[in-house]
């Protein structure tokens, strides 16, 4: 069973390994692409760097590089 403590614990040993490279000024963008998958996305995408107030750009085709770039 996935409980709210064990939600707390994920993201914070996400936010303290990734800290170091998110401390630094500038903008926070994260890019992400399909798949996701139930929990994982929740913790690595969402949660763990929400703390750090990064904007997550979601890649549908990720297969796409030309309309990736174009973007």
């Amino acid at each position: 069973m996935l409980t709210h403590r064990n939600m707390v614990a994920n993201v914070l040993q996400v936010t303290s390994w990734m800290f170091p490279a998110m401390k630094g000024g500038g903008a926070r963008v994260v890019i992400t692409a399909l798949p996701l998958y139930h929990i994982f996305a929740l913790t690595s995408n969402c949660l763990g760097f929400l703390p750090f107030g990064a904007c997550n750009v979601l890649i549908t085709n990720p297969r796409d590089m030309p309309g990736f770039v174009r973007s």
